[in-house]
């Protein structure tokens, strides 16, 4: 007999307050995963880095507390109904300087002023990524690896 196959997919996305103990974080996501499965999940997807708080969150090695500096947020909008979340924080180091991604917005300027202060004696160089944005990235997402072999087909 010929079993009739769901053209639906069900997707758990997972979220999880973290806590100091990595083995408390571990039990806890394996408890969500469970009672994913139990309401009929095909995927369940974890946080980033679910076993340990995030970078801020405690001191360094050294017992240094770390200091969080604020950039400006720009209005998420939409591009051919797909939303677009352009961030600042988007930028890459490069040799003595920082690109940075720029969207025409007059918070622009001040982004790029406030990476300059983070960045003293680097060269802060705004490159317009409003069309990289169409592909879900910016400046940092670009500059990352490529893995070798062929693309997949469309």
């Amino acid at each position: 007999m010929a079993s009739a196959v769901s053209d639906r997919f069900r997707v758990s996305l997972v979220q999880m307050q973290v806590a100091p103990r990595p083995e408390d974080n571990v039990a806890a996501a394996i408890r969500a995963l469970a009672a994913s499965s139990r309401r009929g999940a095909d995927l369940c997807i974890l946080p980033e880095l679910f076993t340990n708080r995030y970078v801020g969150q405690f001191p360094d090695a050294r017992a240094r507390s770390l200091e969080v500096v604020r950039l400006p947020m720009p209005a998420a909008r939409s591009l051919y109904g797909v939303p677009i979340t352009p961030s600042y924080a988007n930028h890459c180091l490069a040799n003595g300087g920082v690109v940075a991604p720029t969207y025409g917005l007059r918070e622009d300027r001040v982004a790029l002023d406030i990476l300059g202060t983070v960045h003293p004696g680097r060269e802060i160089v705004g490159v317009d990524a409003r069309y990289l944005e169409r592909g879900g990235g910016a400046v940092h997402c670009i500059t990352q690896q490529r893995p070798a072999g062929r693309p997949l087909p469309p």
